[in-house]
């Protein structure tokens, strides 16, 4: 039997799977993206957010796929080592805590947008904006979607190119210059800090539960 399937593989997975490879794409490319250091050394993690160079809140993130659920949000020191010793000491998240990324906290808006991509070639699929927080607290921890509603108002048609000139773009002729292209759908997550978008993070797939929204 004969299946046809669209999607990533190879190389351009890296994008999902590892938040380090993205992040130093971003930084080679220029691709608008919060501050940040990589570490797999506890005690130069831990050097780094004393030193305060990124001020609080900050952000603690497992490199590869943790289901979501990878991502801290830290207010003070004590939690930002709490998240630095269950990923990198604790080895909560297993091989995808093995590096970590400390990052700014982007304030603005969180968004969903999806791309068909061949190569250069790209179509806009629409876009969502999902709620992450456990609960109705804003301070409350991200799960990987507790819900979403497609279309935010947030996105015009002004704001759409932006991101395709500033991010999505860049990011298909990055891989081409990498010598690789990208083929499938590229799900982009994204802070629009005032009149600016920013990348968050990639995923090689469509959302869950963004799609269900969209569709």
């Amino acid at each position: 039997m004969k299946v046809l399937v669209i999607g990533s593989g190879g190389p351009t997975a890296k994008l999902e799977g590892s938040k380090s490879f993205t992040k130093g794409l971003c930084k080679r490319y220029g691709i608008p993206t919060a501050k940040y250091e990589c570490f797999v050394d506890e005690g130069l993690a831990k050097d780094f957010v004393r030193s305060n160079k990124i001020k609080f809140p900050l952000v603690v993130k497992a490199n590869g796929i943790a289901a979501g659920k990878g991502v801290v949000i830290c207010n003070t020191e004590s939690e930002a080592f709490s998240a630095i010793n269950s990923m990198l000491v604790e080895k909560k998240f297993g091989e995808s805590g093995e590096e970590i990324i400390i990052e700014e906290f982007l304030v603005g808006e969180e968004v969903s947008f999806f791309a068909l991509i061949d190569g250069l070639k790209v179509v806009t699929l629409g876009c969502a904006k999902d709620y992450k927080r456990v609960d109705e607290s804003n301070e409350s921890q991200n799960t990987g979607g507790m819900g979403s509603y497609s279309s935010p108002s947030i996105i015009s048609k002004d704001m759409e190119q932006k991101i395709i000139q500033k991010i999505i773009y860049p990011t298909a002729q990055a891989l081409v210059n990498m010598g690789t292209s990208y083929k499938g759908v590229l799900f982009a997550g994204l802070m629009i800090c005032k009149d600016s978008p920013k990348l968050l993070e990639y995923n090689v797939r469509f959302g869950d539960p963004e799609t269900q929204s969209m569709i």
